[in-house]
């Protein structure tokens, strides 16, 4: 009887660590989603909610912060311009407060 409320206790640890790591996951896909969603409507409040300070972003070879993604999406504003993002995750990641 031991030996089973010890494996019990193993596995329920094991898949308790799982089920939160696949739900870190799936808070750090959404975050992301929120802000490409919010570039493609070029809304800067939208991308200002969802950026720490420290956010960067490469885009094209460009490293962008915040502030420069904001000043380089401007000129596009009042165009017509429509932006269709399709983001196929391969690998989520995080360390510390940091994550890709």
């Amino acid at each position: 009887m031991k030996r089973v409320l010890i494996l019990f206790i193993i596995l329920f640890t094991g898949f308790s660590s799982y089920a939160q790591q696949a739900a870190d996951e799936k808070a750090i896909q959404a975050t992301i989603i929120n802000v490409f969603d919010a570039v493609a409507r070029l809304d800067d409040a939208g991308i200002k909610a969802q950026c720490t300070p420290d956010f960067t972003l490469i885009e094209r070879g460009q490293v962008l912060n915040a502030d420069t993604l904001l000043k380089w999406l401007a000129p596009l504003k009042g165009k017509g311009v429509k932006r269709v993002n399709t983001i196929n995750f391969v690998k989520t990641g995080q360390q510390g407060n940091t994550a890709w």
